[in-house]
């Protein structure tokens, strides 16, 4: 016991000396919530009750069996940077489990509880600052510096390291400078952001991160269940990613991401609102909604590529929605599938409208495109052409029988044109389909590092998203 007291008398203890950019933040708490979907909970059925052990995120620990009134012996899962402080019999951890006194009179589920062990990295590629919980998220290149003396620049390398649960009722404040360093979140989830600035931040780029910059990337990172509110360039992770060397790559992102009813908002994207860099292996399951230039993946792209990405939910704007982007001044669009439901006065199921660029191997299976009540359809399977111009398009496929203002599609349509080629429910629910070498330019759908099969929904999921 002295041994764990003197290694948490060492927690880190932060001071933000400065911060660059944002309105400040209060009532912030960490509480060490257990997500839905925690791989290390596990559980089974045999004489006796179960004791079942939720380690957080630690080291599996498998469920034991146990007499009527038997006790337990206190398990020791490991989890790296954190030591563990104890084991609670509620996810809220608050009521702890005595292992000397407490007996199993029912089946039951204990929680772990850790404890940061103090020591943080420089914020070098090879030593990232470690991020886990709020106060070290916000901290995240604010320029404050830490009990080593090290500060937490816009430049520097960081790491997450757990799940972190954000107060909803704080209101996230995206930095005001561009971010130009490395934000890994190595499979981990931010859960329930809400971001809402006030004037006049909301005329700035809002998300997670303001502006990409540089050489910037952020990675393997799950927004879960995010509310997102801005005035122009608005999305969960990025508000704009502005330079072709930024990348945003593995990110799942889930809730709502939207302008906020002061302006006529545009440039929205369920990961970024503009975006110049490179947008790859990305999720969104969210409801997106703006004015114009609304994209399930990005609002707008200009020499942007957009690869391997996946869109569900609902996007919805007055012009220029897309299942995938918005708008296509200048970019690539590749090996994407989007689902989801596009309403809006000018709107196709990958992009709302294309000047320029190049769009291939892109499935767009909405069941649904929709122009709000007394709106001009203006609207393709796939895209809008901007006047005369035209992409590079070629093996682009669409759901045959796709509902335009209610009226099904059927015309077989061109695998080079703004419809996509006509696929049926046999030919898209196949595996055999999508890994048919002929259907596809270059080299087709990854099914090997980037995309799976879902055996449930009978379509192409990308590997790996959804948080721990």
């Amino acid at each position: 016991m002295e041994a764990l007291n003197n290694k948490l008398k060492s927690r880190t203890l932060f001071v933000l000396a400065a911060l660059i950019g944002g309105f400040a933040l209060s009532g912030c708490q960490n509480p060490f919530l257990q997500l839905a979907a925690d791989s290390s909970h596990h559980t089974y059925s045999s004489s006796g009750y179960t004791v079942s052990f939720n380690t957080q995120g630690g080291s599996a620990i498998s469920a034991l069996s146990v007499p009527p009134g038997g006790k337990v012996s206190e398990p020791e899962p490991t989890k790296a940077h954190f030591i563990l402080e104890g084991w609670y019999k509620d996810a809220a951890l608050s009521k702890p489990w005595d292992f000397d006194g407490d007996t199993v009179n029912s089946n039951i589920t204990l929680h772990s509880k850790w404890i940061f062990d103090g020591i943080q990295g420089d914020g070098t590629p090879e030593n990232a600052f470690l991020v886990y919980d709020v106060p070290t998220l916000m901290a995240v290149g604010r320029s404050g510096t830490d009990k080593d003396g090290n500060v937490w620049t816009t430049a520097a390398c960081y790491l997450q390291i757990d799940n972190i649960q954000w107060d909803p009722n704080d209101n996230w404040s995206p930095l005001l400078v561009p971010f130009t360093g490395s934000y890994d979140g190595d499979g981990y989830a931010i859960s329930r952001l809400y971001c809402n600035p006030p004037l006049p931040y909301y005329l700035q780029p809002v998300g997670l991160f303001g502006t990409l910059a540089g050489a910037s990337t952020v990675k393997d990172l799950s927004l879960l269940d995010v509310v997102v509110k801005g005035g122009d360039r608005i999305g969960a992770i990025a508000g704009w990613v502005r330079d072709p060397t930024a990348s945003i790559k593995n990110c799942y992102v889930t809730g709502s991401v939207g302008g906020n009813g002061i302006i006529n908002s545009k440039f929205i994207g369920g990961i970024a609102g503009a975006s110049s860099g490179t947008v790859e292996n990305c999720y969104v399951n969210c409801t997106v909604k703006g004015s114009r230039y609304v994209g399930g993946i990005a609002g707008t792209i200009a020499s942007s590529k957009i690869i391997n990405c996946h869109t569900t939910g609902i996007v919805s704007g007055d012009g220029d929605v897309g299942g995938i982007v918005g708008e296509s001044a200048s970019g690539v669009i590749l090996n994407c599938l989007a689902e989801n439901e596009v309403i809006g006065g000018g709107l196709g199921g990958i992009a709302g409208i294309i000047t320029y660029g190049k769009v291939m191997n892109c499935v767009a299976l909405n069941k649904n495109l929709n122009t709000p009540d007394g709106g001009t359809p203006v609207f393709f399977r796939l895209w809008v052409i901007n006047s005369n111009y035209s992409p590079v398009a070629s093996n682009n496929y669409a759901r045959r029988g796709m509902l335009m203002d209610g009226v099904p599609f059927n015309d077989d349509g061109d695998h080079t044109g703004q419809d996509g080629q006509s696929i049926d429910k046999g030919q898209f629910n196949s595996f055999a389909w999508w890994t048919t070498t002929a259907v596809w330019a270059d080299e087709g759908w990854d099914f090997t590092n980037t995309w799976e099969w879902d055996n449930t929904r009978k379509l192409p999921k990308l590997k790996g998203l959804g948080g721990r």
